[in-house]
């Protein structure tokens, strides 16, 4: 067979066998020197078939398919434990907290954040304070002639604590009167129990008093917070359990 021309070798043109080479009389393609060889793609990890994956991961001891993540699988990708050196600090630090905690609980008395002091320090629901649990803001005397409710002031610097939060104007609670340096009588305003431990002023009668409550929970103690906590233990106890037991059933069903 002639060899091809220039066009056929570096340009191309109709294919034919000369192209390629010629056939032998035995039937065996002779491959010409100018012929260009055939560029084959490697294959992607959709082009192998189900049997071609499994073979490979058997082979392998993983897929080797998908070149981006070299074929690790979660239950297959290499893994060891990492910083060993601080796990025995860890333990001792955890059983260290473990000891106190359990003294703590033994020893102290949780109760006390559920009780808030009146400006002796006397805890509400306690002590000499026994019979009345709930901290209670006196309204400031020079208030009591003001007859527009939004221009009504508390005294937040000296609480008292009271029996039953006071539910009307028509009542008088004994109060501390820092400038007389004597306890008096002021006239009361309606209020409601709050997270059982405070009186909380009514909104719709008193709304500029109960801005002044407002702020006094916003940046008070956090004691409000944790006897929050500790009287709703129960139900956010129950809240978990629920939240986690729906998101196990609901991986189980995907």
């Amino acid at each position: 067979a002639s060899p091809p021309s220039f066009r056929q070798a570096f340009i191309g043109g109709p294919q034919s066998p000369s192209q390629h080479g010629a056939r032998s009389p035995g039937g065996e393609v002779a491959v010409s020197p100018f012929s260009r060889p055939q560029e084959t793609s490697p294959k992607s990890s959709e082009d192998f078939t189900p049997l071609e994956i499994e073979t490979r991961t058997t082979e392998t001891g993983h897929s080797s398919v998908d070149p981006e993540d070299k074929g690790f699988e979660p239950d297959t990708v290499p893994r060891r434990c990492t910083d060993t050196l601080w796990l025995m600090p860890f333990v001792i630090c955890f059983g260290l907290y473990i000891y106190v905690s359990c003294n703590a609980y033994q020893q102290g008395d949780l109760t006390v954040f559920q009780s808030l002091p009146d400006l002796n320090g006397h805890l509400c629901g306690r002590g000499v304070n026994k019979e009345k649990p709930f901290l209670y803001f006196c309204m400031q005397k020079t208030s009591q002639m003001i007859m527009e409710g939004n221009e009504k002031r508390l005294d937040m610097a000296n609480p008292i604590c009271v029996e039953h939060c006071p539910s009307t104007w028509n009542t008088s609670s004994r109060c501390w009167l820092p400038m007389k340096a004597q306890y008096a009588w002021v006239q009361d305003y309606p209020s409601l129990e709050f997270i059982g431990m405070l009186c909380r002023p009514s909104r719709v009668y008193t709304k500029a008093v109960y801005m002044q409550f407002q702020e006094f929970v916003e940046h008070g103690p956090p004691i409000a917070s944790i006897s929050i906590v500790m009287r709703a233990a129960e139900s956010l106890l129950v809240a978990v359990g629920v939240a986690l037991l729906s998101s196990y059933v609901y991986i189980a069903a995907m």
